[in-house]
């Protein structure tokens, strides 16, 4: 992640990062897209706060604040697509 003179924001995808889309529900698992496991979340727009969905709870999470996924734990972006380092 990069900040510019004007404070912007500007991620560049490394080959491991996963792009969670607005509203589309991901299970975690170790056969599936998102692995258990600590994943940094990091904005994909100009807000550096978002929610997610982890399970049942609605949280609002900051540009490059760590989660942690469990094995068969949903995990949803409701306010934007955010991605999973």
């Amino acid at each position: 992640t990069v900040v510019d003179e004007n404070g912007e924001m500007n991620v560049s995808l490394s080959q491991k990062d996963i792009i969670l889309k607005q509203n589309e529900t991901q299970i975690a698992g170790i056969k599936n897209k998102i692995k258990p496991g600590k994943y940094t979340v990091l904005s994909s727009g100009d807000d550096e706060k978002f929610n997610i969905r982890l399970g049942d709870l609605v949280k609002e999470y900051r540009h490059g604040q760590s989660i942690i996924i469990a094995e068969g734990e949903e995990i949803t972006a409701i306010s934007s697509t955010v991605i999973l380092r």
